[in-house]
């Protein structure tokens, strides 16, 4: 892997918020591992297609942190449309629009369960 550079802070101290350069690639992919490379709300994986992202159960805009237990693979879908939405908001939306007949507590049941996974090293 090419070197890594590190991000200018800014006035929040978070550093560059921008593109993929917020995390290591190498600790992104152990997430997307941990996960089982599969969207945690959805459950659409790499080999449907899914294009995976990181996203963080509280929300940055909202004071979240970038560590590994506030992460979780997400598809670049339930991303984009996740937006600000606390993860009971979002997981609720998710459920509705999978109808697979889940409900929102067993999709924020797996999210906070794959966050709480530890992370090999």
């Amino acid at each position: 892997m090419g070197t890594y550079k590190k991000a200018k802070k800014t006035s929040r101290g978070q550093g560059n918020y921008q593109g993929m350069n917020w995390i290591r690639q190498e600790k992104r992919l152990t997430i997307y591992l941990r996960d089982g490379l599969a969207c945690a709300y959805c459950g659409v994986s790499v080999e449907e297609g899914a294009q995976l992202t990181l996203d963080h159960i509280k929300p940055h805009s909202l004071g979240g942190t970038n560590k590994e237990t506030n992460l979780v693979t997400c598809c670049l879908k339930c991303n984009s449309s996740r937006g600000n939405r606390t993860m009971e908001e979002f997981s609720a939306a998710a459920a509705a629009y999978l109808d697979h007949g889940l409900q929102a507590s067993a999709v924020v049941a797996h999210v906070t369960a794959c966050a709480k996974r530890k992370l090999d090293k």
